[in-house]
C-alpha cells in the first residue's frame, strides 16, 4: 500500500470511528432503559401484591383489593386466590360467587393448591358454578396429590362415602394418614373412627383410643369428645370418670357441639358423679344452641 493509500485508509478509519461507537452507545442506552423499564415494572408488581398480601392478612379487605386486582399484582396465582376469597366471602366487596369461581379457576388452573380445593369446593356445592362432583373430585385429586392437607381430608370424606369415587376404607385411610401428616389433625379422628368401627382394618378399640389421644393433645374437638366417650365407655382405654368430663370440657371451650350437648345432659342428669345443677346445664345447652344457629 503507498503512502497516499495508507493516509487515505487510515482517514477512513479515523472519520467511521465515532459513527460506529455511537452506534453502539445508542444500543447500550436502549438496553439500559429496558432493563430499567423492567426492573421498576416487576418491582411496582411485587409491591402491589406484598401490601395486597399484607392488607388482607390484616383483614383490611377493601384495600387489599385494591392492590391484588391492578393488573400486574392479579397475574400471580395467590393474589388470583385471594381475590376469590373476597368474592365468595363478600369481604371489602359484594359477594360474587361466580366472580369467586372465576378467580379461584384461574389460580388453579395456574397449579395453587388451594385453589384447586376451593374450586372442589365451589363444584361441590354449587356455588358460581353447576354443581358437579366428578369435577369437585377432579380438583379435589389434584390439591391432594400437592399433599394439601384439606384436600386430603376430603379425599377420604369422599372416599368413605362413595360419593364421586367408589367406597373403599382401605383407600380412605390412606387419605386421612396423609391428611394427619400434612397437619389436618380431622385426619386423626377419621383414622380412629375406622378403626372403633373396622373399617378397611381390623377393629381395634386401643388403636382408635390412640389416634383420638393424638388429635386430643393437637387440640382437634372432636378427638376430644371422643376421647371423653372413651373413657365414660372404657373402650380401649380404662373408664375414668374425671378425665372424660375433663376432655369433654376441652372439646366444649373448642367448639364442639356433641360435647356442650353431653355436658348439658351430665349436669342435667348428675351423671359422672357430679352434683346436678340445672344452671350449669342450661348454660351448656344454650351454648351448643348458638353454636348449631352459627353454623
Amino acid at each position: 500500500m503507498t503512502g497516499q493509500n495508507k493516509a487515505g485508509h487510515n482517514r477512513l478509519a479515523i472519520i467511521g470511528w465515532p459513527c460506529f461507537y455511537n452506534e453502539i452507545m445508542k444500543t447500550f442506552v436502549r438496553t439500559l432503559l429496558l432493563f430499567l423499564f423492567l426492573s421498576i415494572g416487576c418491582q411496582v408488581m411485587a409491591d402491589n401484591l406484598k401490601e395486597g398480601t399484607r392488607l388482607f392478612e390484616a383483614e383490611k379487605y377493601r384495600a387489599a383489593m385494591s392492590y391484588l386486582i391492578k393488573p400486574d399484582a392479579q397475574t400471580d396465582p395467590e393474589a388470583m386466590n385471594m381475590i376469590g376469597f373476597m368474592y365468595n366471602r363478600g369481604l371489602g366487596i359484594q359477594k360474587n360467587p361466580e366472580e369467586a369461581y372465576k378467580w379461584y379457576r384461574k389460580a388453579a388452573e395456574a397449579g395453587l393448591a388451594v385453589s384447586q380445593f376451593n374450586v372442589g369446593l365451589m363444584y361441590q356445592y354449587g356455588r358460581g358454578v353447576q354443581k358437579n362432583i366428578p369435577e369437585a373430585v377432579k380438583w379435589f385429586r389434584k390439591a391432594a396429590e400437592q399433599n394439601h392437607a384439606s384436600a386430603e381430608l376430603k379425599m377420604g370424606y369422599l372416599t368413605v362415602k362413595g360419593i364421586g369415587v367408589k367406597r373403599d376404607y382401605r383407600e380412605a385411610m390412606k387419605w386421612y394418614r396423609r391428611a394427619a401428616e400434612h397437619g389436618d389433625d380431622k385426619g386423626y379422628v377419621n383414622i380412629g373412627i375406622l378403626y372403633a368401627r373396622g373399617r378397611g382394618v381390623k377393629k381395634d378399640p386401643n388403636r382408635a383410643v390412640q389416634y383420638y389421644i393424638m388429635g386430643a393433645q393437637k387440640g382437634e374437638p372432636d378427638a376430644q369428645a371422643l376421647l371423653g366417650t372413651s373413657y365414660v365407655l372404657g373402650k380401649g382405654i380404662p373408664q375414668d370418670n374425671e378425665k372424660a368430663l375433663f376432655w369433654y370440657k376441652k372439646a366444649a371451650k373448642n367448639g364442639s357441639i356433641e360435647a356442650m350437648k353431653e355436658l348439658g345432659y351430665i349436669y342435667e342428669t348428675g351423671r359422672l358423679g357430679v352434683k346436678k345443677d340445672l344452671g350449669e346445664a342450661e348454660r351448656w345447652n344454650a351454648m351448643a344452641k348458638k353454636a348449631e344457629e352459627q353454623e
